[in-house]
């Protein structure tokens, strides 16, 4: 009786470890894909737009993060078109940084295939009014408070127009964009818990652009970057990469600029502006 006893637990703790074995397999292999569902629906949650991506992945033994073919698009005001379409975001980051709560990027290789600018039947642009904005600002010490605690003149650069247009009534713009009423850029600390040091390297790609008018289509047109491979060193916040954006709104033959019907450089600042990047 003892001995059937101690082979039917036997029995019942070898069935146990290979059904444990199986399930920590089925975990190795589907928690890329559990993973990349987790980001597809975070994206949606945040921006309101749906994505996909075709491929992530996410090594347990070595610290690499890779998506490729990420597609985020439009909400359906815009039309629901592709908004952007990224081949590849390849980061490579410091492990033994994320145990004193630090996440520190050693490479980040981003290869963008496409930027669809939209223009809606109401004649807003989506990289405008996808923008995150906050109320409008008040004098001295609200005002401080309201800007994330930046300076006033920080806060509110681009606010004067260069031209006689009232601000409110630049197409596409909107007036808090451009008066500085944008939000400053994200808190990555607050929002992760952990402290973002920066990039040490990052690779950037660039293929082309398109212009989408739904109220005309005539107006569309497509612009080729053809940014390849461009190095900008030690990146810490949204300010060191303004001189790629300002390559790239050169190498496209000043794109918002021609979105907006303009040759001045007022929707390029605009949209610098709502990702937190100064002059």
């Amino acid at each position: 009786m003892i001995r059937f006893i101690f082979k039917w637990l036997f029995r019942l703790i070898f069935t146990a470890i290979v059904l444990l074995a199986v399930v920590v397999v089925i975990v190795l292999l589907s928690y890329n894909s559990i993973l990349r569902s987790a980001i597809e629906y975070n994206i949606r949650a945040q921006t309101g737009m749906d994505a996909e991506i075709g491929r992530f992945h996410c090594s347990l033994f070595e610290p690499v993060i890779e998506m490729q073919n990420l597609e985020i698009y439009n909400p359906a005001n815009f039309g629901g078109a592709p908004f952007l379409n990224i081949r590849e975001i390849h980061i490579e980051y410091d492990r033994s940084a994320l145990l004193k709560r630090q996440f520190h990027i050693t490479l980040m290789r981003l290869n963008l295939a496409e930027l669809d600018v939209v223009k809606n039947q109401s004649g807003q642009l989506n990289v405008f009014a996808l923008a995150p904005q906050v109320p409008p600002q008040t004098s001295g010490i609200a005002s401080s408070a309201s800007n994330g605690g930046m300076a006033p003149s920080v806060a509110q650069a681009g606010a004067a127009p260069s031209h006689g247009t009232p601000e409110a009534m630049r197409p596409g713009v909107p007036s808090s964009v451009e008066s500085g009423n944008v939000s400053p850029a994200i808190n990555f600390e607050k929002r992760t818990g952990y402290v973002f040091t920066g990039i040490d390297t990052l690779n950037v790609s660039f293929d082309r652009e398109k212009f989408i008018d739904l109220r005309n289509q005539g107006d569309d047109f497509e612009q080729t970057v053809g940014l390849e491979n461009c190095l900008v060193p030690h990146v810490k916040s949204a300010n060191d990469l303004a001189g790629l954006i300002l390559l790239i709104d050169l190498k496209s033959d000043h794109f918002f600029d021609r979105v907006a019907g303009r040759r001045n450089a007022d929707p390029l600042k605009a949209a610098l502006q709502s990702l937190g990047v100064t002059f």
